[in-house]
C-alpha cells in the first residue's frame, strides 16, 4: 500500500499553537522532511518526538523530492514541515506537492499556523479579497515589475519582509503605491509581538527611527475602486473627445456605443459627450438622425420623493429577520426585525469590498439600506445581538444588482437620509426652489438656507451616541445639529428636488472627522466635495468651475486636492 504526504503546519512563534493532529502525525509518520533540521529538532525535542528526520530545502528539493516520492511509493508516510507555518506557502514544499500529484502520491494538509492569515485578520483591512505576494524579488527589475502590478491591485496585499530590509521596502512601497494604509505585524505570536496600523509614510518614519527586529508581515490596502475610476478619467481626459471616440470607433465599435463608453470613461452623462461633439462639429458621427440624441435620465432633475417599498417578491429571512431584495435594481434593500433580541446588525459588502453596517431593531419597522456601491455582486450577513456587544450570525446570502438608473441610490431616502413627501425638509426645499430651474441655483439656495439657519451644536458633538442617526425634520425645527445632521438635511432636500446627492463620511489626511456632499449636476456629471465640513464650518465651492477645469492644478484653485479626503462610507 502506498504512503502519503502530510503537510504539517508548525508554530510561527508560540509552541502552544501546534495542533493535536499535527503532533499525532509527526509521531506516527515514518519520516519527517524538514526545511532546516537544526531548527526543527528543537520542536521535536520539546514534544518528545523521536521520528527520523531528513532535510528538504530549496537547494536539494529536486533530488530529495525524488527520494521522498520513492519512499512514499514504497509505503512510507512522510510528514513535511517548514521552519515555521504551513508548508507550501513561500517555501520549497510546493515543489514536492507538485511532484506527488504527478506521481499519483496522495497529499493531505493539516491546518494550522500561517503568518499571512494571522496578520491579515489582525490588520483591520478588508479580508474578503486579498493577494499574497510573499517576499518581493531581490532583482531590481523583477521587483519593479511586481510593484507596478501591485499599484493596480484592488485586493488587500500581504507581503513578508526581513527586519533589515523593512525600511527600504516601506520606502519602495510608498514610492510605488502612494501613502496607503498599512499594518506592520512583527514577531507574530511571540512575547514581543507588535502590530502597527498606520499609513506607509508614517510606518516608514517610525521604523527609520526605531530599528525593527524580528520577521515582519506587511498588510497593505488595495487601490480603491473610486481611485481607479479617477485615474482612468484623468488618463482619458488627456485626449480630446474626438480622439477618445476614435479609440473605440477604430476598434469597430458603433458610434452610439462608443459615445456611451466615452461618457463612462470620463464619469459624465452621455448628453455631455453629445454636446461636446456638437460643439466640435462632430454631427457627422450622428448622421443627422434623431435616434443619435441621448435622452436624459428619467429620474434626474425631476422634483419628487421616491418612496421605497418592501414588495416581498424576493426575501431572505430567518427567525424573525428578513431582508427584502425585491427592489435592489432601484438601489436599495429593506430590512425588518420581529424577534426578541435588542437588535440586528445587517452587514453588506459590495463591489468595493467595504463593509457597511446597519443596526435594525423591532421598533424600526422597515429599514431602508442603500446600495451605494452601484452594480455588481453584494454579500449580505445578518447578526443577532445576544447580549451586550456579542452577536450570533443569523443568516447569510448574496445577490447581484443591475440598477434601473445609476442615480437611484442617491435619490431614494434611506436609514441615514430619512425623509418622505410629508417631511418639513421636503416642503422647505420646494419653497426654496420655487421658480428656479438650474440645479446649481437650487444647490446654492438650499446651502444658503441651511448654513444660515442651523447652528452647530458643540455640546451634542462632544457626546454623540454610538449608532446615532440624524432626524432631518428635528434638525430643521431645532435649528441646531452636528455635521451629520447638516449633511443629512441638505442631502434630503437636494434629493427631493431630483438632484442625486451622495453623503460622504470620513476623515482628512490629518485625522480630522469630516463630512462632505457630492452631487450630480446636469451637463457636469458628479462634482465631488461640492459641500464640505471641516469640523468648524461649512464651505460651498464653485461647482461650475470645478466641473469645467481639466487639470489638477486648476482644481486645487477651487477645492483642495481630493486625495486629502479619505472616504469611509457613502450614504
Amino acid at each position: 500500500m502506498q504512503g502519503k504526504l502530510y503537510l504539517c503546519a508548525t508554530p510561527i512563534g508560540n509552541l502552544e499553537d501546534i495542533t493535536l493532529r499535527v503532533l499525532r502525525v509527526l509521531k506516527e509518520a515514518d519520516l519527517i522532511a524538514a526545511e532546516d533540521t537544526r531548527n526543527s529538532i528543537k520542536l521535536l525535542n520539546h514534544f518528545e518526538i523521536k521520528t527520523p528526520m531528513t532535510s528538504y530545502h530549496e537547494y536539494n528539493k529536486i533530488e530529495k523530492g525524488r527520494y521522498l516520492i520513492e519512499q512514499m511509493k514504497n509505503g512510507k508516510n512522510v510528514a513535511l514541515i517548514t521552519d515555521a507555518g504551513t508548508p507550501g506557502i513561500s517555501d520549497p514544499g510546493e515543489e514536492l506537492v507538485r511532484m506527488c500529484h504527478e506521481e499519483g502520491v496522495e497529499v493531505t494538509s493539516l491546518p494550522g499556523a500561517s503568518a499571512c492569515v494571522t496578520a491579515l485578520t489582525m490588520s483591520g483591512l478588508p479580508t474578503r479579497r486579498f493577494c499574497f505576494e510573499a517576499f518581493l524579488p531581490s532583482d531590481r527589475k523583477e521587483k519593479q515589475a511586481v510593484l507596478d502590478e501591485l499599484k493596480e491591485e484592488m485586493r488587500t496585499i500581504i507581503i513578508y519582509e526581513a527586519p533589515h530590509r523593512l525600511v527600504r521596502t516601506l520606502q519602495e512601497l510608498l514610492e510605488a503605491l502612494g501613502d496607503r494604509k498599512v499594518t506592520v505585524c512583527r514577531e507574530l505570536t511571540k512575547k514581543h509581538e507588535t502590530v502597527l496600523a498606520s499609513h506607509l509614510e508614517e510606518a516608514l518614519t517610525y521604523y527609520t527611527e526605531h530599528e525593527p527586529k524580528g520577521e515582519c508581515v506587511l498588510v497593505i490596502e488595495g487601490k480603491s475602486r473610486r481611485q481607479a475610476e479617477q485615474e482612468s478619467r484623468q488618463q482619458w481626459e488627456s485626449l480630446s473627445v474626438e480622439e477618445h471616440m476614435a479609440v473605440y470607433t477604430e476598434q469597430g465599435m458603433e458610434r452610439k456605443e462608443a459615445m456611451k463608453q466615452v461618457a463612462k470613461d470620463r464619469g459624465v452623462s452621455k448628453r455631455v459627450i453629445y454636446r461636446m461633439l456638437l460643439s466640435a462639429l462632430a454631427m457627422v458621427f450622428l448622421g443627422g438622425c434623431a435616434g443619435g440624441i441621448v435622452k436624459k435620465d428619467k429620474y434626474v432633475g425631476v422634483a419628487q420623493v421616491l418612496e421605497p417599498e418592501a414588495r416581498g417578491e424576493q426575501v431572505l429571512e430567518q427567525d424573525g429577520a428578513s431582508v427584502d431584495i425585491s427592489d435592489a435594481d432601484k438601489g436599495y434593500i429593506v430590512a425588518r426585525y420581529e424577534g426578541d433580541a435588542p437588535r440586528l446588525n445587517v452587514q453588506i459588502i459590495g463591489p468595493d469590498t467595504i463593509t457597511y453596517k446597519y443596526n435594525v431593531t423591532a421598533q424600526d419597522g422597515d429599514t431602508v439600506i442603500p446600495l451605494t456601491e452601484g452594480e455588481g455582486e453584494y454579500v449580505l450577513d445578518v447578526y443577532e445581538n445576544i447580549i451586550d456587544e456579542q452577536y450570533a450570525q443569523l443568516m447569510s446570502g448574496s445577490f447581484t444588482v443591475k440598477l434601473e438608473s445609476e442615480y437611484l441610490p442617491f435619490l431614494y431616502p434611506n436609514q441615514y437620509v430619512n425623509f418622505s413627501a410629508d417631511s418639513e425638509a421636503v416642503k422647505k426645499a420646494e419653497e426654496l426652489s420655487e421658480g428656479i430651474d438650474a440645479d446649481i441655483d437650487v444647490l446654492q439656495k438650499i446651502y444658503d438656507y441651511v448654513t444660515k439657519n442651523i447652528t452647530y451644536d458643540f455640546d451634542k458633538a462632544a457626546d454623540v451616541p454610538l449608532g446615532y442617526l440624524p432626524d432631518v425634520d428635528e434638525t430643521l425645527a431645532s435649528g441646531t445639529g452636528i455635521c451629520f445632521d447638516y449633511a443629512a438635511l441638505m442631502t434630503a432636500m437636494l434629493r427631493s428636488r431630483g438632484i442625486p446627492t451622495r453623503l460622504d463620511i470620513g476623515y482628512t489626511n490629518d485625522g480630522l472627522y469630516h463630512a462632505w456632499i457630492s452631487t450630480y449636476l446636469n451637463d457636469k456629471g458628479w462634482v465631488d466635495n461640492v459641500i464640505e465640513f471641516d469640523g468648524k464650518s461649512w464651505e460651498l465651492m464653485d461647482p461650475t468651475m470645478a466641473a469645467a477645469v481639466d487639470t489638477e492644478s486648476e482644481k486645487k484653485k477651487v477645492v483642495e486636492d481630493s486625495s486629502n479626503y479619505i472616504v469611509k462610507y457613502s450614504r
